[in-house]
């Protein structure tokens, strides 16, 4: 279900987050040339009751008047024929999963978009605010300049360069967060004349809770899923082999001798081949198969502690950011640099130099954790990618407080 917050204002529309999300969910996104896919779906994979049919024949001490005939049937049986249709089964799942991954890349990369452009947004702001700074800065050192202070001018030399580097570093980003939405508006359909809103992003408290249900989950990345699949195919050809090595019933057969007799029954008889079970005979198979579903099993073991690795540490990253985070706010409330502003702004007897340094710890502050928001958001996001969250299947915007489905 698609989930749509819009307004008209001035005949523009807001657009959310998640319906900015939502198309990159489309099944014209799914890969539409995946031939393995649909020729297990078109064509008829299922083992057939009949497994060969041979038709014989021979003469009777080179008599063409006492000519046999033999027609015989091989069966497969129904524990094969069950195993076969598994087979099947598995490997559709294994295509659709494969196929699903495109869909889920495209969707993957919006995600990182929306992220990369969130933020952009952001600094762009703490760069306007810093260049406020830089501007009193400059006015106050221009005024002790022309007081003939020698300590102000090389410090308005240095606030001068720090603008132009600022510019420099402005222009850049408004170029990149310019990039971040046309690829976003591209991706999604979106008119240019419609508006995209962050209003309801996800907040740093709200990724710790969301994460914190999620630890104890097992992983579900597309890269587990097919590795499943194939210890699954491998299982299955394995007990494949061991219901072939145990099947009596070869075959049955029907058999006309041409005699010199006037009654059929001694012309026509019935035979049957019975196979004797011996793991002996198809023991090459049997260990191959074997050994082919220790390999994958093998290989699932070292996906899972590699996964789980990345996980661990990546937990690691975010829980020591959002430390660090907290430690930031406690320093800031703790100083309460803002209301010590207005105090000595009000008063009127300030020094602005003074005024200045509290402005700009006020800066610092805000880019600090701007910064570290930023980094928590990107671990949020590569975790819930390992964890295989980020699907096409059960799709959730989790870049939205509320955590919409769409």
């Amino acid at each position: 279900m698609l989930i749509v917050i819009a307004t008209q204002s001035f005949g523009q529309t807001s657009i959310s987050t998640t319906q900015a999300l939502a198309p990159l969910t489309a099944p014209s996104l799914l890969l539409n040339n995946n031939f393995q896919l649909d020729y297990l779906r078109n064509v008829n994979q299922n083992a057939p009751i009949i497994d060969k049919m041979e038709f014989r024949t021979e003469t009777d001490e080179f008599d063409w008047d006492r000519q046999e005939y033999v027609f015989r049937t091989g069966f497969n049986s129904f524990k094969s024929r069950k195993i076969q249709k598994a087979i099947t089964a598995n490997r559709i799942n294994f295509y659709q999963i494969k196929e699903n991954e495109l869909a889920e890349d495209y969707l993957e990369e919006q995600y990182e978009l929306l992220i990369s452009w969130y933020y952009s947004k952001k600094e762009l702001a703490q760069i306007e605010d810093k260049e406020q700074l830089l501007l009193d800065q400059k006015t106050v050192y221009s005024k002790l300049v022309q007081a003939s202070s020698g300590i102000e001018l090389g410090k308005l030399v240095e606030v001068e360069q720090e603008l132009l580097e600022l510019e420099r570093r402005k222009f850049k980003m408004t170029q990149e967060s310019s990039n971040f939405e046309i690829q976003i508006y591209a991706n999604a359909s979106i008119k240019s004349s419609d508006q995209l809103s962050f209003d309801n992003w996800i907040t740093l408290k709200r990724m710790q809770a969301v994460l914190e249900s999620l630890k104890q989950n097992p992983n579900e990345s597309t890269e587990a899923m097919l590795q499943t699949l194939r210890i699954n195919e491998a299982i299955l050809d394995h007990d494949f082999e061991i219901t072939e090595s145990q099947r009596i019933l070869d075959y049955l057969q029907i058999k006309y001798s041409n005699r010199e007799t006037p009654l059929i029954k001694r012309e026509l008889s019935i035979g049957a081949g019975i196979n004797i079970p011996s793991k002996a005979a198809a023991r090459l198979k049997i260990n191959e198969t074997k050994l082919d579903l220790y390999d994958e099993e093998l290989e699932g073991r070292i996906l899972a502690f590699e996964q789980n690795k990345i996980v661990r540490e990546l937990y690691g990253e975010f829980e020591a950011n959002v430390a660090e985070h907290q430690l930031i706010l406690e320093q800031e409330e703790k100083q309460n640099l803002t209301e010590l502003f207005n105090r000595y702004a009000q008063s009127g007897m300030a020094d602005p130099i003074s005024l200045l340094q509290i402005k700009e710890s006020i800066v610092n502050y805000q880019s600090d954790k701007l910064e570290l928001e930023k980094e928590a958001c990107r671990l949020y996001f590569e975790i819930l990618k390992e964890k295989g969250k980020i699907n096409i299947t059960t799709p959730v915007n989790y870049l939205s407080n509320t955590l919409p489905r769409f």
